[in-house]
């Protein structure tokens, strides 16, 4: 069981990494309101992402 629990984090991780890369994209393409909105969704995603890998390698 704990093997699948760490395939299912690792997974996620790997979702999450996906998800900035494709808001990255997303942003080099927007300009004015939409870049901010933008960013300040990378900046979520990137907190969010942080905190789950400390979790997993501590």
């Amino acid at each position: 069981m704990a093997k699948t629990k760490a395939t299912d984090i690792l997974s996620l991780i790997e979702a999450e990494h996906r998800q900035v890369e494709k808001l990255f994209a997303e942003a080099e393409k927007a300009k004015g309101a939409k870049l901010v909105e933008q960013f300040n969704q990378i900046y979520i995603v990137l907190n969010l992402h942080t905190r789950t890998e400390e979790l997993v390698c501590n």
